[in-house]
């Protein structure tokens, strides 16, 4: 059944009050305020209102407007349901509640629940996504309509275990042109990239386990190796690279499994591979017998001349290697591949199948649509000059308020910078207060120290946030 007007103004709110950017007691914009954001009705809105209020959700407060329950955080997980309207609700009712901000914690599933939210852009300077106004409509909704025209053709029976075999091959050629061969046979497609991980996590590591990861490198992966009982270490990361003399020391010492890492636009520095170091770590791979993971879904946004990956030197001897369109495309498109080494694609394969039997077809067909389109080039090079632009732009900004531009960044999504004498987590909790999210530092590390770094993204960095940063570190 589809979801009617007021039913839907109910969900969105609902949804703000359950992960807790509306907190109890918290006024909550008012009707045209909230029917001007969603472009509705402002009796849509009332209706919505009404209705929440009824169900002990809203507080009505005469002359003022309307507040969120107090007893609503005690509630999180009795959502208020219509009938089959909530069927397919986003967000799941049996999801636990975040921590609240007044428990001063600041974890990565807080962020991570923040992050899938309606922040705005202009006031999500902590995002890992594009700004939304950089992703043409038409150019995705061509895909779609093209995709969904043969519907009759494939969505009665599963997906190949491999994926969509004309998207594998779309893939292999895209790599060729960065050195890297890949076979499809060699492929499985997976659901985004964290899929990917997960995936061969599943099929390769097991609670006990060592993996190494990047210090600093991506909250996430930090956070899931950590929830499946996996002994997590971090190696510094440097602008080349691996610091190369502790790598060697875990590898002796802890016998890892497995390396995870970036090559190209390392998530949070934005910082790229030099080519010996990465011999150095290649030869300790194959001496150490360990395996590299390498995560390139900021590979899309290099600008110029391919940048250097492990696998075009590996050529999947030691080394797995993980794409994805999601950062050039949106986050909604959740479809990534996994390049395996021939002696592996099989047990892949079966972890696969035997995890989620196939994944869907619909959007694997979707991504090829979008990755053979004329348009594709053209809207990669554009987001490619946005970057190079936000960069210089906000390189002479940041000075100005007194912190330093790293120098060996290049144009990438993400900034990983010093702010300061400030504790990034104690300033995250201030942020949101002020209505503004950001990555502390502390989340990229699996030792979890105090940090005074942040991750910022250079898309999403308005002069209003700089304007608060700069006021911030001044008390």
């Amino acid at each position: 059944m589809k979801t009617n007007k007021t039913q839907a103004v109910c969900d969105w709110v609902l949804e703000k009050i359950h992960w807790q950017i509306y907190l109890p007691g918290q006024r909550i914009p008012s009707v045209r305020a909230l029917a001007e954001k969603l472009s509705v009705s402002t009796f849509t809105v009332a209706q919505a209102y009404d209705r929440l209020t009824a169900h002990g959700h809203l507080t009505a407060v005469r002359g003022s407007g309307y507040y969120v329950n107090k007893n609503s955080g005690n509630n999180h997980n009795k959502r208020y349901r219509h009938s089959e309207h909530h069927a397919d609700h986003r967000t799941n009712p049996n999801t636990p509640p975040l921590a609240s901000l007044n428990d001063n914690t600041l974890e990565t599933g807080w962020l991570l629940g923040h992050l899938f939210n309606d922040y705005p852009d202009s006031h999500s300077p902590g995002s890992g996504q594009l700004p939304t106004a950089w992703v043409t409509q038409d150019f995705l909704q061509t895909a779609i309509r093209r995709t969904t025209a043969c519907l009759n053709d494939f969505t009665y029976r599963y997906n190949h275990v491999q994926g969509y075999q004309p998207l594998r091959e779309t893939f292999s050629r895209q790599l060729d042109d960065l050195g890297i061969r890949a076979k499809p046979e060699h492929m499985v497609t997976t659901s985004g990239v964290s899929g990917a991980i997960e995936l061969l996590l599943n099929y390769f590591v097991r609670a006990g386990d060592a993996v190494i990861v990047d210090d600093p490198g991506w909250f996430w992966i930090i956070g899931c190796l950590q929830q499946k009982g996996i002994r997590v270490f971090g190696v510094t990361r440097n602008h080349d690279g691996p610091d190369i003399e502790q790598l060697e020391k875990l590898l002796i010492h802890e016998k890892p499994k497995l390396y995870i890492t970036n090559s190209v636009l390392h998530n949070p520095t934005s910082f790229n591979i030099h080519p010996a170091v990465a011999y150095q770590v290649l030869n300790l791979m194959r001496e150490h017998d360990v395996y590299l993971l390498e995560d390139d879904i900021y590979g899309h946004l290099s600008v110029g001349s391919p940048a250097l990956r492990y696998a075009a030197l590996d050529q999947f001897d030691r080394v797995f290697y993980a794409g994805g369109p999601s950062k050039i495309i949106g986050g909604n498109w959740r479809v990534g591949l996994l390049c395996c080494p021939e002696s592996h694609i099989e047990g892949v394969m079966r972890q696969k199948l035997l995890s989620n039997m196939a994944t869907p077809e619909l959007t694997e067909r979707g991504v090829y649509q979008l990755w053979t389109d004329s348009y594709y080039r053209k809207h990669v090079a554009s987001v490619q000059n946005k970057l190079l632009k936000a960069h210089e732009q906000l390189r002479p900004k940041l000075n100005a308020i007194g912190i330093a531009y790293p120098e060996h960044a290049q144009a990438g999504l993400m900034l990983w910078i010093d702010t300061g004498k400030k504790d990034t987590v104690t300033m995250a909790l201030d942020a949101h207060k002020a209505g503004w999210l950001i990555a502390p530092g502390h989340l990229f590390s699996p030792r979890k120290n105090t940090s005074t770094h942040m991750r910022l993204n250079v898309a999403m960095c308005s002069d209003d946030f700089l304007v608060w940063l700069d006021s911030y570190n001044a008390t």
